[in-house]
């Protein structure tokens, strides 16, 4: 979602009646999706999600939505992404990914069901996710440090720093 959003931003999410959801390339609301088994299961390649683990939410623009029977359904599009959500596929691409050749169907894009849809970006604070993305490492160094120090103070180990003196003095 970059320029938009960044990694390490924190999202507030709110919600919405979808009927009530804004659609557009620039100034669509932004979706909250329950995801990316709901894509997987419609045959999406796991490349495309950077191979997300199911349930991690996807963040995308509504572009679309159109109403079938007593559900609304949402085009969605990543704002750094050139498509629509799930109308391509690839043709070619080699092992490690370093090419892929990508053909474009607008009559396959997929429109998610608003069942699928866990809320709206309201805002977002800059930064803040950087705290739950690295807290594990923090907070692991931390512990780290707090052991190292009380098995230092419980066999009673002194640190001392002795200047060594030439004998030539």
């Amino acid at each position: 979602m970059e320029p938009t959003l960044n990694v390490g931003d924190l999202v507030i999410r709110g919600d919405k009646d979808p009927e009530d959801i804004k659609t557009g390339e620039e100034d669509g609301d932004i979706l909250i999706l329950r995801g990316p088994d709901y894509y997987y299961d419609k045959g999406f390649d796991p490349i495309f999600w950077g191979n997300l683990e199911d349930g991690t939410p996807i963040i995308h623009r509504a572009i679309d939505k159109k109403k079938i029977g007593d559900k609304w359904y949402f085009k969605t599009k990543g704002d750094n992404n050139k498509v629509a959500d799930g109308g391509y596929k690839f043709i070619n691409k080699t092992d490690e990914y370093d090419y892929v050749v990508i053909e474009y169907n607008e009559s396959e894009v997929i429109y998610i069901s608003e069942t699928e849809v866990l809320g709206i970006v309201i805002f977002k604070i800059p930064y803040i996710g950087y705290i739950k993305i690295y807290f594990p490492v923090i907070f692991a160094s931390l512990i780290g440090v707090l052991i190292f120090y009380l098995f230092i103070k419980l066999f009673h180990f002194e640190i001392k720093i002795v200047k060594i003196q030439n004998k030539e003095e």
